[in-house]
């Protein structure tokens, strides 16, 4: 994100480094969105999401343990503490942290009472004043931030996550692998500003030059110039686009993973006022991409995740950017699902989608994980009928 030669209107500074505030769309660059608001810098430089220098290497480093994070609001308890118990089925000695979002003493007190699991309390006052309104799911990528920040990587979960079997290898070696294999290369190659060889050409009768009447030639530098177009078949950038756009390609994937299919498309639930900040190709978008939800995520401190997560984070912050005016969350869908706007936002699901879409090709395989049903479901019901010896951290775990 530091930049040396900043672009007019999307620089921010901090401590004498210079910032580009402006998304641009991933191997479009010249489609940017909106700087976002300087005022967030600060908060970006304490959750470590201005520079790569403390991403994971996992040529060097193992995966460090991710805990489990969860944030309950009271309204939400009974279903948190389905889910805990839920976790110590599956996992009995996991470490569960619980981001209190605003809970009554009588469930605070509870959790503190249970085994491996400690409440924080939302820092709100951090955040900018309109954070507050946990209907627009802002502290959500907050929080996944700041967990990344401190444990290096986290599984986060809503409360209605509810866990069929114990999956996590699985997942983990979907991420760690990505450094062994060449894709991971490829990103780096094409996110390089100075690369060489990145020259595009009008194509509309194979080749031609075009010049206004003004154009005064001085020298014949044809082969020069035509050299620069050429040479894009023989430099690996040209065989890194087809790697990341090919499916088939095993260790591919992000490491911010989603798990769980919404059951349509990342178009219609987006409002089209975020596009003013994350710009996109629209016609892909409606496409290609299925929207998955954002309250199920493992994510890995590597260099692609926190390129993600700066601008999922900068979209939270930004008053207009994850709760555009006039955002609504009930949906109106027709029977297309996928290519018609239902008149609904789903404000971080929304970001998360769309931010994801844009860097993988608008192809969710690469950025879901093979989780699936089998692993984990999701289930907004709350058991009633808990007793403490289900929230006990000994037993024997269900493989």
């Amino acid at each position: 994100m530091r930049i040396t030669a900043p672009e007019a209107g999307c620089h921010c500074e901090l401590n004498g480094e210079q910032y580009d505030f402006c998304y641009r769309l991933p191997l479009e660059g010249k489609v940017k969105g909106r700087r976002f608001d300087c005022e967030h810098i600060n908060n970006l430089d304490r959750l470590d999401l201005l520079s790569n220098k403390n991403a994971l290497n996992f040529k060097l480093q193992a995966l460090p343990e991710p805990p489990f994070v969860t944030a309950m609001s009271n309204n939400h308890f009974k279903e948190g503490r389905t889910l805990i118990a839920n976790i110590r089925k599956i996992f009995p000695q996991k470490k569960i942290y619980v981001y209190d979002l605003g809970l009554q003493n009588t469930s605070l007190n509870e959790l503190k009472d249970m085994c491996e699991l400690e409440v924080r309390r939302f820092a709100f006052d951090d955040y900018p004043v309109y954070v507050k309104n946990l209907g627009e799911y802002r502290w959500k990528p907050l929080i996944i931030a700041e967990t990344l920040n401190e444990f290096g990587a986290v599984w986060y979960m809503d409360t209605s996550v509810r866990w069929k079997k114990n999956k996590l290898n699985e997942v983990h070696s979907q991420v760690i692998c990505q450094n062994k294999h060449p894709r991971r290369e490829c990103i780096d190659l094409i996110n390089n500003s100075t690369m060489p060889c990145k020259k595009e050409t009008l194509n509309e009768f194979g080749a031609v030059w075009y010049m206004d009447t003004s154009v005064r030639w001085k020298k014949d530098k044809l082969n020069e110039v035509h050299g620069q177009v050429i040479c894009q078949n023989k430099h690996p950038r040209t065989e890194c686009i087809d790697l990341i756009n090919n499916s088939t390609i095993p260790c591919k994937k992000s490491a911010y993973l989603l798990h769980s299919s919404s059951g349509h498309g990342v178009f219609p639930t987006t409002h089209p006022g975020i596009y003013t900040y994350v710009p996109t190709d629209v016609e892909l978008l409606k496409n290609k991409s299925e929207n998955h939800d954002a309250g199920f995520v493992f994510v890995a401190k590597t260099t692609d995740s926190i390129e993600i997560l700066k601008w999922y984070v900068l979209c939270a912050l930004e008053k207009n950017c994850m709760a555009p005016p006039g955002a609504r969350l009930t949906c109106r869908f027709g029977t297309d699902r996928y290519t018609r706007y239902a008149n609904c936002h789903r404000y971080d699901q929304s970001v998360i989608n769309l931010l994801l879409s844009n860097a993988y090709g608008y192809n969710a395989s690469n950025y879901v994980s093979s989780l699936g049903s089998d692993g984990a479901i999701i289930d907004r019901a709350a058991n009633t009928k808990l007793t403490k010896k289900d929230f006990l951290c000994s037993g024997t775990a269900l493989l």
